[in-house]
């Protein structure tokens, strides 16, 4: 599947202005975009989902100077996203994620996060 997929969909995904749970991030790069699920914030950043690198689930910050960044939902569920937007992200409870998901679950965080902390 393209990462362009929401642009090319105009009648399938809608534009939001803020991101929610679940939304797909799109962000422009060279050489075509990457996507994501918005899954929360952590420590007061973004967290995303993505799941095709190296074969796991990955969770991990995007850097917050991308440009090009855009947010999409299914039309269907527009309405819901516009009031899901007036609420903002939730902060997620990274422990029980990690405990849920066990080894599929690896945060890209650099500077505090010790995975083995929550085993």
């Amino acid at each position: 599947m393209s990462s362009h997929f929401c642009h090319n969909n105009p009648d399938k995904f809608v534009k939001i202005n803020k991101p929610i749970y679940g939304a797909i991030r799109y962000c422009r790069r060279n050489g075509g975009g990457h996507v994501c699920f918005v899954y929360g914030t952590w420590k007061g950043k973004m967290l995303v989902l993505g799941g095709n690198q190296h074969d796991t689930i990955l969770i991990e910050y995007p850097d917050p100077t991308s440009k090009g960044v855009e947010y999409f939902v299914p039309i269907a569920y527009q309405k819901f996203a516009e009031k899901e937007q007036e609420k903002g992200l939730q902060e997620v409870d990274i422990k029980a994620a990690q405990l849920y998901f066990g080894k599929a679950i690896k945060i890209n965080e650099k500077d505090s996060f010790d995975p083995h902390e929550y085993r």
